[in-house]
């Protein structure tokens, strides 16, 4: 009786009282806070009115304006359920997502459960591979050691992970409270064959059409456009397009309803009731080269002979300054205490690779700097590798996924390469060319060398006191 009590009192104090006693209320809510001691002990801090605008806080009753946004919050609700529930056909399986990256692009992935207004959001997302899950939110807060840690960004309900690479790949996963959401399993690969295209508004190649074939889809599945390489002037941007293959769902519901009669009917290969659970489980479709799609639909030609896509496109924005230090919301020069900083991007990533004169050596950037961007490649002390001349030197050139491909090496390719996104220095590859004999001994002879040169630096401290020398070590 005491609860039901006490939970009447606050419901008549708060409809009887006028808004504009705003002192009477806290007193109000001050003894509630305090009876609420007495009967349950300390169940947790007391309301602090001081952050709060009571006036906004208070029932809409007749506010026009405070009715507005709680149902515009409800209809966007609303309409997230009826969009999932149209991308999910019967049986109504879990929305899941198999998505295949090129190795060194940037991976999405977003959070398909609907929030109900008002409702205190715990997402969480899971990460598992190999039996082992791992819980990336708490990873994140923890700062834990985790493999793309560095490289991944949780932004609302959408986990980034940039510059992917194969260790990344594995089952995610998000919850929300006790709510399950569906899996998105990622794949990263580095040999998928593409071609390269241009918008439709470009003079051509354009992207291929959509293909149907006996109820058998192929489609091109693109990601979102990258930033521009360059600000204030003409710059490109690029996105990537995979290829994917599904089944027509009308092709699903005849075999559902007569199963001999449809594999009678479809003569490209045998259809078995795994593959019809494959596309009902994945309605979004399965990746043309997929681990995950069975060999007979993957060794089928027109899934083999249609690639992969790589679209350029030239784009010119404006230098707009991203440094979120800059202006505070503020006049005392002090951050909120629930203000929440962007996490800073990852140091450069230097790596080296040893190489033979006469091999083709194609060079990735190792790091990222959080953001997509495409990448720019210098040499040595900071000269700009230009593509065009690169090209038409024969020496080289620069990928359309910003791989620096040297065709043949030579020895005086020996050099330090970085690889920036605009201004910003992402990574580094040491390229070490010799022949045979030198490439085998090439570690050894590095780590001698590094020794020789501490060894001499610590016997001249004295007499080079106040001095800076370089050494290179080949």
């Amino acid at each position: 009786m005491a609860d039901l009590r006490l939970v009447i009192s606050i419901l008549v104090i708060i409809n009887s009282v006028s808004c504009e006693k705003d002192d009477y209320i806290r007193r109000k809510m001050e003894a509630l806070n305090n009876r609420s001691k007495e009967l349950y002990g300390t169940v947790g801090d007391d309301v602090k009115w001081d952050s709060f605008d009571l006036e906004y806080l208070m029932y809409p009753r007749g506010d026009k304006r405070k009715l507005s946004i709680l149902s515009r919050a409800w209809q966007e609700y609303y309409e997230c359920l009826a969009r999932l529930a149209e991308s999910v056909p019967p049986p109504r399986f879990l929305p899941n997502v198999i998505s295949m990256l090129f190795q060194g692009s940037v991976a999405r992935l977003p959070c398909n459960l609907c929030a109900e207004p008002g409702s205190t959001e715990q997402l969480t997302w899971i990460y598992s591979k190999g039996g082992d899950e791992i819980n990336i939110t708490a990873a994140i807060e923890d700062f834990s050691d985790i493999q793309s840690y560095d490289r991944l960004s949780v932004e609302g309900r959408v986990v980034t992970i940039y510059n992917v690479i194969p260790e990344d790949e594995g089952v995610y996963s998000c919850r929300d409270g006790d709510t399950q959401g569906g899996i998105v399993i990622i794949e990263v690969v580095d040999t998928e064959n593409y071609t390269v295209v241009k918008p439709t508004t470009s003079r051509g190649p354009h992207p291929v059409a959509p293909e149907t074939y006996e109820g058998v889809i192929l489609s091109t599945q693109w990601s979102q456009w990258s930033e521009c390489s360059v600000c204030d002037k003409v710059g490109r941007r690029h996105r990537y397009g995979i290829c994917y293959v599904n089944l027509d769902q009308n092709l699903i519901a005849d075999y559902l309803v007569d199963s001999e009669k449809t594999t009678a009917r479809f003569k490209l290969m045998e259809l078995d009731i795994k593959l019809i659970e494959l596309f009902q489980a994945f309605p979004g479709g399965v990746p043309c080269r997929s681990q995950y799609l069975p060999q007979p639909m993957k060794a089928l030609d027109v899934v083999q002979q249609r690639p992969s896509e790589i679209m350029i496109g030239m784009c010119k924005v404006p230098c707009i300054e991203r440094n979120p230090y800059e202006k505070l919301e503020n006049s005392n020069d002090v951050y909120p205490v629930n203000y929440q900083l962007p996490k800073q991007p990852p140091p450069p990533v230097t790596t080296t690779i040893f190489a033979t004169v006469g091999q083709r050596i194609t060079l990735r950037c190792p790091g990222t700097t959080l953001r997509d961007v495409p990448i720019s490649w210098r040499v040595g002390s900071g000269a700009v590798i230009v593509p065009r001349q690169l090209a038409a030197a024969g020496r080289g050139h620069v990928s359309s996924r910003d791989h620096l491909v040297i065709h043949t090496a030579l020895l005086h390719d020996h050099n330090l390469y970085s690889c920036w996104q605009r201004d910003k220095l992402a990574g580094a590859v040491k390229l070490v060319v010799g022949a045979g004999w030198q490439q085998r001994w090439a570690p050894a002879l590095a780590v001698l060398g590094a020794l020789a040169a501490l060894a001499a630096a610590a016997l001249l401290r004295p007499r080079a006191r106040g001095q800076r020398a370089l050494y290179y070590i080949h």
